[in-house]
């Protein structure tokens, strides 16, 4: 938005000067040319321009220091510092990860532990109920009750000796 605006402004003034006289001076023959007469304002205006294009480059002009980029020892201990910073984190982050984990597998032994105990109850409160679907009190007159019946206690102590060992 900020690079759009100063895009117009510069456009705008670029047109504004097309259109006027340039002013020449005697740097002419050399193929330079000025827009304005050189004066002692000029470094003002450059510094300025510099400013301009720093902040549109995001050079931030309280930490950046001239040749820096060429000072080998110095980028080699700046990639190092943005190494151990990014190492740092990095374990920040797997040691959080390791902890949801964790927690996660917690809580899914709670669930597990809080569902058996549900079939238990369950299944022991059905015990006391009879076998062919009916409340009221336990008639074994049919033979095949008492087979099913019998299957069932078999199946369950199977189950148990199973789980045991």
């Amino acid at each position: 938005e900020r690079i759009v605006r100063e895009r117009k402004r510069l456009m705008q003034r670029l047109e504004e000067k097309a259109n006027s006289k340039p002013h020449f001076n005697h740097r002419e023959s050399r193929g330079q040319r000025w827009d304005r007469p050189p004066t002692v304002g000029n470094h003002v205006l450059k510094k300025q321009q510099n400013d301009r294009l720093g902040s549109a480059l995001g050079i931030q002009q309280n930490s950046h220091v001239e040749g820096q980029a060429f000072d080998r020892e110095l980028q080699d201990q700046k990639k190092a510092e943005r190494h151990a910073k990014m190492d740092k984190e990095r374990k920040v982050l797997e040691e959080d990860e390791k902890k949801r984990q964790k927690e996660a597998k917690v809580e899914a032994r709670k669930r597990a532990k809080n569902e058996k105990k549900k079939k238990r109850r369950y299944s022991s409160s059905g015990d006391d109920s009879s076998s062919d679907g009916s409340s009221g009190s336990h008639s074994h007159s049919s033979s095949s009750t008492s087979d099913r019946s019998d299957s069932k206690r078999k199946r369950r102590r199977s189950l148990s000796s199973a789980s045991s060992s």
